[in-house]
Protein backbone atom coordinates (compact mmCIF):
# COMPACT_ATOMS: atom_id res chain seq x y z
CA UNK A 1 0.00 0.00 0.00
CA UNK A 2 1.52 3.42 -0.55
CA UNK A 3 2.21 6.16 1.58
CA UNK A 4 -0.45 8.55 -0.05
CA UNK A 5 -3.13 5.84 0.53
CA UNK A 6 -2.32 5.27 3.80
CA UNK A 7 -2.62 9.33 4.46
CA UNK A 8 -5.75 9.19 2.88
CA UNK A 9 -7.20 6.39 4.99
CA UNK A 10 -6.33 8.21 7.72
CA UNK A 11 -7.86 11.32 7.28
CA UNK A 12 -11.51 9.54 6.86
CA UNK A 13 -12.15 9.08 10.58
CA UNK A 14 -11.16 12.65 11.36
CA UNK A 15 -13.69 14.09 8.57
CA UNK A 16 -16.35 11.25 10.09
CA UNK A 17 -16.02 13.03 13.36
CA UNK A 18 -16.57 16.63 12.18
CA UNK A 19 -19.44 15.52 10.50
CA UNK A 20 -20.91 13.91 13.36
CA UNK A 21 -20.25 17.27 15.66
CA UNK A 22 -21.75 19.41 12.75
CA UNK A 23 -25.24 16.79 13.35
CA UNK A 24 -25.52 16.95 16.25
CA UNK A 25 -25.24 20.83 17.19
CA UNK A 26 -27.99 20.67 14.43
CA UNK A 27 -29.95 18.48 16.00
CA UNK A 28 -29.24 20.74 19.10
CA UNK A 29 -30.46 23.83 17.32
CA UNK A 30 -33.48 22.22 16.14
CA UNK A 31 -34.31 20.89 19.52
CA UNK A 32 -33.57 24.18 20.81
CA UNK A 33 -35.46 26.04 18.36
CA UNK A 34 -38.51 23.21 19.20
CA UNK A 35 -38.32 24.29 23.19
CA UNK A 36 -38.10 27.79 21.79
CA UNK A 37 -40.99 27.60 19.84
CA UNK A 38 -42.87 25.52 22.56
CA UNK A 39 -42.03 28.25 24.79
CA UNK A 40 -43.52 30.93 22.80
CA UNK A 41 -46.71 29.01 21.57
CA UNK A 42 -46.83 28.35 25.52
CA UNK A 43 -47.23 31.99 26.29
CA UNK A 44 -49.22 33.18 23.61
CA UNK A 45 -52.13 30.57 24.69
CA UNK A 46 -51.46 31.70 28.27
CA UNK A 47 -51.73 35.29 27.13
CA UNK A 48 -54.75 34.25 25.27
CA UNK A 49 -56.41 32.81 28.32
CA UNK A 50 -55.86 35.31 30.46
CA UNK A 51 -57.30 38.21 28.12
CA UNK A 52 -60.19 35.85 27.31
CA UNK A 53 -60.80 35.56 31.10
CA UNK A 54 -60.37 39.34 31.29
CA UNK A 55 -62.72 40.03 28.31
CA UNK A 56 -65.11 37.34 30.17
CA UNK A 57 -64.92 39.59 33.48
CA UNK A 58 -65.05 42.84 31.70
CA UNK A 59 -68.17 41.38 30.19
CA UNK A 60 -69.66 40.42 33.23
CA UNK A 61 -69.09 43.73 34.95
CA UNK A 62 -70.43 45.33 32.20
CA UNK A 63 -73.75 43.33 32.03
CA UNK A 64 -73.76 44.11 36.17
CA UNK A 65 -73.41 48.05 35.12
CA UNK A 66 -76.19 47.83 32.26
CA UNK A 67 -78.36 46.12 34.77
CA UNK A 68 -77.60 48.51 37.50
CA UNK A 69 -78.33 51.85 35.19
CA UNK A 70 -81.05 49.89 33.84
CA UNK A 71 -82.11 49.60 37.25
CA UNK A 72 -81.56 53.21 38.33
CA UNK A 73 -82.94 54.52 35.16
CA UNK A 74 -85.89 52.63 36.22
CA UNK A 75 -85.65 54.43 39.63
CA UNK A 76 -85.85 57.48 38.11
CA UNK A 77 -88.50 57.60 35.65
CA UNK A 78 -90.26 56.49 38.74
CA UNK A 79 -89.11 59.11 40.46
CA UNK A 80 -89.62 61.60 37.81
CA UNK A 81 -93.63 59.98 37.53
CA UNK A 82 -94.39 60.53 40.74
CA UNK A 83 -92.75 64.45 40.94
CA UNK A 84 -95.35 64.98 37.98
CA UNK A 85 -98.22 63.75 39.94
CA UNK A 86 -97.67 65.52 42.69
CA UNK A 87 -96.67 68.50 40.82
CA UNK A 88 -100.03 68.22 38.84
CA UNK A 89 -102.18 67.27 42.47
CA UNK A 90 -100.48 70.36 43.93
CA UNK A 91 -101.55 72.37 40.77
CA UNK A 92 -105.06 70.98 40.74
CA UNK A 93 -105.25 71.78 44.63
CA UNK A 94 -104.09 75.42 44.23
CA UNK A 95 -106.74 75.72 41.10
CA UNK A 96 -109.77 74.32 43.32
CA UNK A 97 -109.09 76.93 46.16
CA UNK A 98 -109.17 79.43 43.66
CA UNK A 99 -112.38 78.41 42.65
CA UNK A 100 -113.53 77.85 46.51
CA UNK A 101 -112.87 81.28 47.19
CA UNK A 102 -114.60 82.65 43.82
CA UNK A 103 -117.46 80.90 45.58
CA UNK A 104 -116.89 82.71 48.58
CA UNK A 105 -116.66 85.92 47.01
CA UNK A 106 -120.08 85.32 44.62
CA UNK A 107 -121.71 84.62 47.74
CA UNK A 108 -120.69 87.80 49.75
CA UNK A 109 -121.66 89.44 46.31
CA UNK A 110 -125.28 88.02 46.31
CA UNK A 111 -125.25 89.02 50.43
CA UNK A 112 -124.11 92.54 49.73
CA UNK A 113 -126.99 93.02 47.43
CA UNK A 114 -129.95 92.34 50.40
CA UNK A 115 -128.21 94.97 52.46
CA UNK A 116 -129.16 98.69 53.07
CA UNK A 117 -126.39 99.96 55.14
CA UNK A 118 -123.49 101.80 53.36
CA UNK A 119 -120.59 101.02 55.98
CA UNK A 120 -121.31 97.25 56.02
CA UNK A 121 -121.66 96.63 51.75
CA UNK A 122 -118.36 98.50 52.10
CA UNK A 123 -116.81 96.17 54.56
CA UNK A 124 -118.13 93.22 52.50
CA UNK A 125 -116.29 94.59 49.39
CA UNK A 126 -113.42 95.10 51.35
CA UNK A 127 -113.24 91.64 52.29
CA UNK A 128 -113.80 90.87 48.49
CA UNK A 129 -111.23 92.07 47.61
CA UNK A 130 -108.95 90.59 50.27
CA UNK A 131 -110.77 87.17 49.20
CA UNK A 132 -109.60 88.09 45.61
CA UNK A 133 -105.81 89.02 46.52
CA UNK A 134 -105.26 85.51 48.18
CA UNK A 135 -107.29 83.77 44.87
CA UNK A 136 -105.07 85.79 42.50
CA UNK A 137 -101.60 83.65 44.22
CA UNK A 138 -103.43 80.81 43.80
CA UNK A 139 -104.20 81.33 40.14
CA UNK A 140 -100.36 82.20 39.28
CA UNK A 141 -99.30 78.81 41.42
CA UNK A 142 -101.68 76.85 39.42
CA UNK A 143 -100.52 78.52 36.17
CA UNK A 144 -96.41 79.22 36.71
CA UNK A 145 -93.76 76.17 36.16
CA UNK A 146 -93.34 75.91 39.76
CA UNK A 147 -95.74 75.36 42.61
CA UNK A 148 -94.39 77.32 45.32
CA UNK A 149 -93.06 80.34 43.52
CA UNK A 150 -94.95 83.43 42.45
CA UNK A 151 -93.30 86.55 39.95
CA UNK A 152 -94.27 88.98 42.22
CA UNK A 153 -94.19 91.58 39.23
CA UNK A 154 -97.05 90.02 37.57
CA UNK A 155 -99.09 89.57 40.49
CA UNK A 156 -98.85 92.85 41.41
CA UNK A 157 -99.64 93.94 38.16
CA UNK A 158 -103.24 91.68 38.11
CA UNK A 159 -104.30 92.64 41.42
CA UNK A 160 -103.85 96.25 40.70
CA UNK A 161 -105.70 96.13 37.51
CA UNK A 162 -108.36 94.31 39.34
CA UNK A 163 -108.63 96.98 42.04
CA UNK A 164 -108.54 99.83 39.13
CA UNK A 165 -111.65 97.70 37.82
CA UNK A 166 -113.30 97.29 41.56
CA UNK A 167 -113.45 100.67 42.17
CA UNK A 168 -114.10 102.14 38.66
CA UNK A 169 -110.68 104.25 38.97
CA UNK A 170 -110.46 104.28 35.02
CA UNK A 171 -107.69 106.72 34.32
CA UNK A 172 -108.61 109.49 36.90
CA UNK A 173 -105.55 107.48 39.07
CA UNK A 174 -102.27 106.62 37.56
CA UNK A 175 -100.33 103.96 38.61
CA UNK A 176 -96.11 103.78 38.52
CA UNK A 177 -95.29 100.46 39.22
CA UNK A 178 -91.71 99.87 39.70
CA UNK A 179 -91.53 96.02 40.68
CA UNK A 180 -88.79 93.73 38.88
CA UNK A 181 -89.52 90.02 38.44
CA UNK A 182 -88.63 88.63 41.83
CA UNK A 183 -89.85 85.47 42.77
CA UNK A 184 -90.91 84.76 46.45
CA UNK A 185 -92.64 82.23 48.19
CA UNK A 186 -96.51 81.84 48.90
CA UNK A 187 -95.41 82.02 52.56
CA UNK A 188 -94.01 85.56 51.87
CA UNK A 189 -95.99 86.50 48.82
CA UNK A 190 -99.44 85.69 50.26
CA UNK A 191 -99.14 88.31 53.28
CA UNK A 192 -97.34 90.75 50.72
CA UNK A 193 -100.54 90.69 48.32
CA UNK A 194 -102.86 91.41 51.32
CA UNK A 195 -100.57 93.79 52.71
CA UNK A 196 -100.51 95.77 48.87
CA UNK A 197 -104.33 95.31 49.02
CA UNK A 198 -104.93 97.28 51.90
CA UNK A 199 -102.57 99.72 51.17
CA UNK A 200 -103.90 100.11 47.72
CA UNK A 201 -107.54 99.91 48.59
CA UNK A 202 -107.12 102.71 51.55
CA UNK A 203 -105.23 105.32 49.30
CA UNK A 204 -107.99 104.95 46.43
CA UNK A 205 -111.07 105.27 48.81
CA UNK A 206 -109.33 108.11 50.97
CA UNK A 207 -106.38 109.57 49.22
CA UNK A 208 -108.32 111.19 46.26
CA UNK A 209 -111.67 112.97 47.69
CA UNK A 210 -114.01 113.97 45.00
CA UNK A 211 -112.64 112.28 42.16
CA UNK A 212 -109.52 114.44 42.07
CA UNK A 213 -106.66 112.68 39.91
CA UNK A 214 -103.92 111.07 41.59
CA UNK A 215 -100.88 109.26 41.21
CA UNK A 216 -99.81 106.16 43.09
CA UNK A 217 -95.88 104.91 43.19
CA UNK A 218 -95.09 101.05 43.96
CA UNK A 219 -91.48 100.09 43.69
CA UNK A 220 -89.54 96.79 44.88
CA UNK A 221 -86.04 96.80 45.73
CA UNK A 222 -83.50 94.36 46.77
CA UNK A 223 -81.15 96.46 49.53
CA UNK A 224 -78.48 94.05 48.99
CA UNK A 225 -78.07 93.24 52.75
CA UNK A 226 -80.82 90.37 52.98
CA UNK A 227 -83.75 92.61 52.91
CA UNK A 228 -85.98 93.58 50.69
CA UNK A 229 -87.60 97.32 50.72
CA UNK A 230 -91.16 97.71 49.45
CA UNK A 231 -92.92 100.92 48.90
CA UNK A 232 -96.06 103.01 47.98
CA UNK A 233 -96.45 106.32 48.11
CA UNK A 234 -99.21 108.94 46.82
CA UNK A 235 -99.71 112.42 46.29
CA UNK A 236 -103.16 112.08 47.58
CA UNK A 237 -104.32 114.48 50.70
CA UNK A 238 -102.19 112.65 53.60
CA UNK A 239 -102.96 110.77 56.80
CA UNK A 240 -105.33 112.51 59.16
CA UNK A 241 -103.92 115.12 61.58
CA UNK A 242 -102.20 113.07 64.97
CA UNK A 243 -102.29 109.78 63.15
CA UNK A 244 -100.05 106.87 64.72
CA UNK A 245 -99.96 103.30 63.53
CA UNK A 246 -98.92 101.72 66.77
CA UNK A 247 -101.97 102.85 68.28
CA UNK A 248 -104.64 103.13 64.99
CA UNK A 249 -107.80 99.97 65.31
CA UNK A 250 -109.00 100.29 62.00
CA UNK A 251 -109.27 96.96 59.87
CA UNK A 252 -107.01 97.62 57.37
CA UNK A 253 -104.22 99.11 59.52
CA UNK A 254 -104.26 96.73 61.94
CA UNK A 255 -104.02 93.93 59.28
CA UNK A 256 -100.56 95.83 57.22
CA UNK A 257 -99.21 95.72 60.85
CA UNK A 258 -100.10 92.14 61.36
CA UNK A 259 -99.18 90.62 58.27
CA UNK A 260 -95.97 92.73 58.18
CA UNK A 261 -94.83 91.25 61.50
CA UNK A 262 -95.62 87.44 59.75
CA UNK A 263 -92.95 88.72 56.99
CA UNK A 264 -90.32 89.04 60.16
CA UNK A 265 -90.31 93.20 58.50
CA UNK A 266 -90.46 96.80 59.80
CA UNK A 267 -93.84 98.88 58.74
CA UNK A 268 -93.46 102.86 58.76
CA UNK A 269 -96.06 105.04 57.30
CA UNK A 270 -95.40 108.33 56.74
CA UNK A 271 -97.74 111.17 55.81
CA UNK A 272 -95.75 114.47 54.04
CA UNK A 273 -97.44 115.70 50.47
CA UNK A 274 -99.41 112.44 50.44
CA UNK A 275 -98.52 109.11 52.22
CA UNK A 276 -95.73 107.13 52.28
CA UNK A 277 -95.94 103.47 52.74
CA UNK A 278 -92.87 101.52 53.61
CA UNK A 279 -91.98 97.64 54.22
CA UNK A 280 -88.85 95.78 55.31
CA UNK A 281 -88.19 92.35 54.83
CA UNK A 282 -86.14 89.68 54.74
CA UNK A 283 -85.26 88.37 51.52
CA UNK A 284 -85.87 84.52 53.17
CA UNK A 285 -86.67 83.24 56.24
CA UNK A 286 -85.49 79.82 57.87
CA UNK A 287 -87.77 78.32 58.77
CA UNK A 288 -90.60 79.15 56.42
CA UNK A 289 -93.89 79.14 57.92
CA UNK A 290 -95.80 76.12 57.74
CA UNK A 291 -97.13 76.59 54.10
CA UNK A 292 -100.68 74.50 55.46
CA UNK A 293 -101.37 77.86 57.63
CA UNK A 294 -102.01 78.75 53.58
CA UNK A 295 -104.00 76.22 51.97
Amino acid sequence: MSFSSKRSMLKIPGQLFAQTDYISAIDNYKIGGLIAVSFIIGLCYYNFRNRRKASQLLLAYQQEINLKNDSLQNLVDKQTKLLSEKEFLIKEIHHRIKNNLQVITSLLSAQRNYLQDESAIMAIRDSQNRIQSIALIHQKLFQSDTVAMINIQDYVAELIKFLCETFHVNQRIKFNINVPEVKLDIAQAMPLGLIINEAITNIIKYAFPDNTPGIITLSLADCEDGYYQFKISDNGIGLPSGFDLSSTSSMGMTLIKGLGEQLGGIVSIQSSNGVHFSLRFPVARSPLPNREEYV
